[in-house]
């Protein structure tokens, strides 16, 4: 049963807990062929195409660069010394995995809503809805790198030892946007005007996730606002990593991936609860 459960216990009985790995595992194809329709989608009919996933964060990165450096002439704190472009690559940075995180959770409220054959009509494995949106953003996420390790490359430095702790950065995210992708997707069925409180939810995390300004600018006594969210780890882990070549910081990591564990799994959990109501409120 979709709904039940995976992972053996002492007595033999199975937890619902291990169900996500095995629903991810089991219908993988499936998942990615919705996402890659997710992805041809975006894009289809438009003059470029599959253009504007490079194109678009490489207009972002020339537009940062030139508000920041040239007319505000800000910098990151010397976070890479001698640059103009520090800033603007500074800030990318850190736009790319709260993308991830914004796309997906303010999609999830409406997502089963627009699916209702797949609730009403046939035997689907609803779960893997939030996944596959995840893998698209991720795609997505995956040309902004790539124009943000060309462009460090270019204009500053090439990519250090430490871009190999980037899959590790990259865990806590996916686990966070996941769990929250299931929980609000769920509940967006039983409430209607959830997307827009989403929506307003995100673009507050916006400003309380340092961005466009470092950490240290907050004064020490609101700092503990922002160090609680993992989201905030997440984007500083990803600058050290791919920015500062040094590894991230540890303690604030492993925080944020047991932080996003936790949502992950109460997030399923309430997937799994919720769906069996889908039906009798579409």
């Amino acid at each position: 049963m979709i709904g039940g459960a995976d992972i053996l216990t002492a007595d033999g009985r199975t937890t619902w807990f291990g169900q996500s790995f095995r629903v991810a595992w089991r219908y993988r194809q499936l998942t990615w062929q919705l996402a890659r329709r997710n992805i041809i989608n975006r894009y289809r009919g438009s003059y470029l195409g599959f253009l504007w996933p490079f194109l678009t964060p490489l207009l972002m990165l020339v537009v940062y660069t030139f508000v920041f450096s040239v007319m505000f002439k800000m910098k990151w704190g010397g976070a890479i010394e001698g640059s103009h472009v520090d800033f603007a690559l500074t800030m990318l940075c850190g736009l790319i995995p709260f993308s991830v995180f914004a796309e997906v959770v303010t999609g999830a409220p409406g997502l089963i809503m627009q699916h209702p054959s797949y609730v009403k009509k046939i035997v689907f494995p609803l779960e893997i809805l939030p996944v596959s949106m995840l893998l698209a953003s991720l795609a997505h996420a995956g040309f902004s790198m790539v124009i943000l390790l060309l462009g460090l490359s270019v204009l500053v430095q090439i990519p250090g030892w430490a871009l190999i702790y980037l899959p590790v950065v990259l865990v806590p995210l996916v686990l966070l946007t996941l769990g929250l992708g299931w929980f609000f997707s769920a509940l967006g069925v039983f409430v209607r005007d959830m997307g827009q409180a989403v929506a307003i939810i995100a673009n507050v995390l916006f400003f309380l996730t340092p961005i466009f300004y470092p950490i240290q600018a907050v004064p020490e006594e609101y700092r503990y606002i922002l160090e609680i969210s993992p989201l905030s780890a997440i984007v500083d882990s990803l600058r050290c990593v791919v920015l500062w070549n040094k590894p991230p910081p540890w303690e604030w990591l492993a925080y944020a991936a047991a932080i996003s564990l936790i949502i992950y799994a109460g997030g399923y959990y309430f997937f799994v609860r919720s769906k069996p109501a889908f039906a009798d409120v579409i």
